[in-house]
């Protein structure tokens, strides 16, 4: 979850300019469209993945620090200082 969330991704592909120099060395329109097309919906998985990766990620950490206060104030409330 966490690496999908930070550090997975394709830049390569999701920059623009890189995505002009992918899709310029087709001189045919149909593939040029057609790989074009491709790394449009390429990127569109890859956003719909790190957003899913993304609330994962926090919905885990919301628990956890859900888990430590309640262990905490539990203790607290146990051992009260005199």
């Amino acid at each position: 979850m966490g690496f999908i969330t930070f550090f997975h991704g394709n830049e390569y592909a999701t920059n623009p300019d890189n995505m002009a120099k992918i899709t310029k060395t087709y001189e045919n329109k149909e593939k040029f469209k057609a790989v074009q097309k491709l790394l449009k919906e390429d990127i569109q998985g890859l956003q719909n993945v790190q957003n899913i990766a993304a609330q994962s990620f926090n919905v885990t950490l919301g628990a956890l620090l859900s888990f430590l206060v309640t262990t905490i104030s539990g203790k607290i409330k146990n051992n009260p200082k005199p």
